[in-house]
């Protein structure tokens, strides 16, 4: 036998041995035990009691029979009998020949005459078909519910005037009933080992039945346990080859026992970890590949704005000494291109700040105190800003002046999008996954309804903007181990949601040991 090869099969099969074995063994005890009992129904002791019984009682029968037709032959030749008294035949059926009653028939059947030995007998009456039973074959009347047996026969010369002569005797009433019942039961009981053999095969087709009726519930019950069981475990294989494939987030619903909803609950952790882990890894490698095209697009830039600047200036200087139209007209231009090359210094500069890491100095930081303070540091001619800081300190680990950074980024990207007369809204809260904080506005919303796109340097839909905001906040959020997600408002506008890691226990282990 081939061993299955799923644990759905291997947990069928083994629910089957342990639900099928002590059946059979089971089944197997009772049908030998039922067998034997009903085997036991047939003792030869009693086949050959009954059997002796019956031929007790035939035999009592027929010499009772044999009996009443010697005597009644006899009495036939009595010359008593020609002119009958009844006190003279009572005395010779009392003395001579033992007889309960006698009676005598015309041929045709009509009752003459009837005496019985003791007055106290009283006399059966007429009897039924007495001129049939007395030419028959066996020509004895029975009535059964008294007791009766009675032997008929002819009286008189065959040339003369005969008469049918009844005598009987009382058996009792219960003589008949107890030999029919003797006789039913000696047949009742010389077809009983038929009845056995009957009984037994009838009892093994049943017990046959009743084992493929438990053997089929045992393999419902057994492969519904079994995938109960397993369902669970496959949703977690299929689960774990999908996490292998899709760098999305796969959770496997919870079910089973204990033991496998615990794990199952740990997947899906380990799941959206990994997944983040996954996010932050290629957001990671984005920054760095920016990073290093901004280090290498200002580099490039400094050496060539550093002469160009010397140059401009020399030549303003020069300029200074003429005073003809042309040579205003020079200077006019040589502003223009000087104020063109400090925008191309600033945004080198911006490339310069994008391309450094510096390493964050973690320690306890109240996230309520230090938005209050970013909030205050750009709220002046602005939108209007809602913000309520928690009642409750929530506290972080991270870089005071990173963070500040980000969050400063934040509210002016958000107040820049929504204008002098929008409204941008924050909301700081300890959530499962850390402090969290949403910061929304009433603005025009992501480009191109790609919040995603958002995060790659230079992405911007304001004019005058350089698109690295974001790109700087998101560095600094995978620098302290979060997450940045960006989403859309709703009723219109933007939602950027940042969230620290937990670190509740190292954040009270650094407030106890600080001074």
């Amino acid at each position: 036998m081939t061993r299955p090869r799923t644990l759905k099969g291997q947990l069928t099969l083994l629910f089957l041995v342990f639900t099928l074995v002590p059946t059979v063994l089971v089944t197997a005890i009772l049908a030998e035990r039922l067998l034997d009992a009903v085997a036991r129904w047939e003792h030869p002791g009693v086949q050959q009691a009954l059997d002796g019984s019956f031929e007790v009682a035939r035999d009592m029968l027929r010499r009772a029979e044999n009996d009443l037709r010697q005597r009644g032959q006899l009495l036939a030749a009595e010359p008593a009998l020609i002119r009958p008294e009844a006190g003279r035949v009572s005395e010779l059926l009392a003395t001579a020949y033992n007889l309960d009653f006698l009676q005598i028939y015309s041929p045709e059947g009509s009752l003459l005459f009837e005496a019985t030995r003791d007055p106290l007998i009283a006399p059966p009456g007429a009897l039924p078909d007495v001129a049939g039973a007395v030419d028959s074959v066996d020509p004895f009347l029975e009535r059964r519910e008294s007791g009766l047996l009675a032997f008929a026969g002819w009286r008189g010369d065959p040339g003369g005037e005969q008469n049918i002569l009844v005598v009987g005797n009382y058996f009792g009433t219960d003589f008949f009933p107890r030999l029919d019942a003797l006789t039913s039961a000696v047949g009742y009981y010389r077809q009983l080992r038929y009845l056995i053999r009957f009984k037994q095969r009838s009892l093994l087709v049943s017990l046959a039945l009743g084992m493929l009726v438990l053997a089929a519930l045992a393999v419902g019950v057994a492969r519904r346990s079994a995938a109960r069981v397993s369902r669970p475990m496959d949703s977690l294989g299929r689960a774990m080859e999908a996490v292998a494939r899709d760098p999305r987030p796969v959770q496997v619903p919870v079910e089973g026992s204990e033991e496998l909803a615990r794990l199952i609950r740990t997947f899906n952790t380990m799941s959206r970890e990994l997944a983040r882990s996954r996010e932050m890894l290629t957001r990671a490698e984005r920054q760095t590949a920016w990073r290093e095209a901004a280090r290498r697009v200002a580099h490039e830039m400094r050496n060539s704005l550093t002469p160009m600047t010397f140059s401009l200036h020399r030549a303003r200087k020069l300029s200074g000494a003429m005073e003809s139209e042309a040579a205003r007209r020079w200077r006019s231009s040589l502003d223009t291109v000087l104020e063109e090359v400090d925008g191309l210094k600033r945004l080198a500069a911006s490339f310069s700040e994008l391309a450094r890491l510096p390493e964050p100095s973690m320690k306890p930081v109240d996230l309520g105190l230090l938005l209050t303070r970013t909030v205050a540091g750009v709220a002046d001619d602005g939108p209007k800003i809602h913000w309520d800081r928690p009642a409750k300190p929530i506290l972080a680990l991270g870089d005071p002046t990173l963070l500040r950074q980000a969050f400063t980024n934040l509210l002016r990207n958000a107040a820049e999008a929504t204008g002098k007369d929008g409204n941008v809204r924050i909301h700081l809260e300890n959530t499962d996954e850390g402090p969290t904080l949403r910061v929304e506005d009433d603005g025009p919303g992501w480009p191109e309804g790609d919040p995603e796109r958002a995060l790659d340097p230079y992405v911007t839909t304001k004019a005058s903007g350089t698109g690295l905001g974001l790109s700087l906040v998101q560095r600094t959020v995978l620098q302290h181990g979060g997450r940045l997600l960006l989403g859309d408002r709703p009723g219109g506008g933007a939602r950027v949601t940042l969230i620290l890691p937990r670190s509740e226990d190292d954040v009270s282990a650094m407030i106890e040991e600080e001074p």
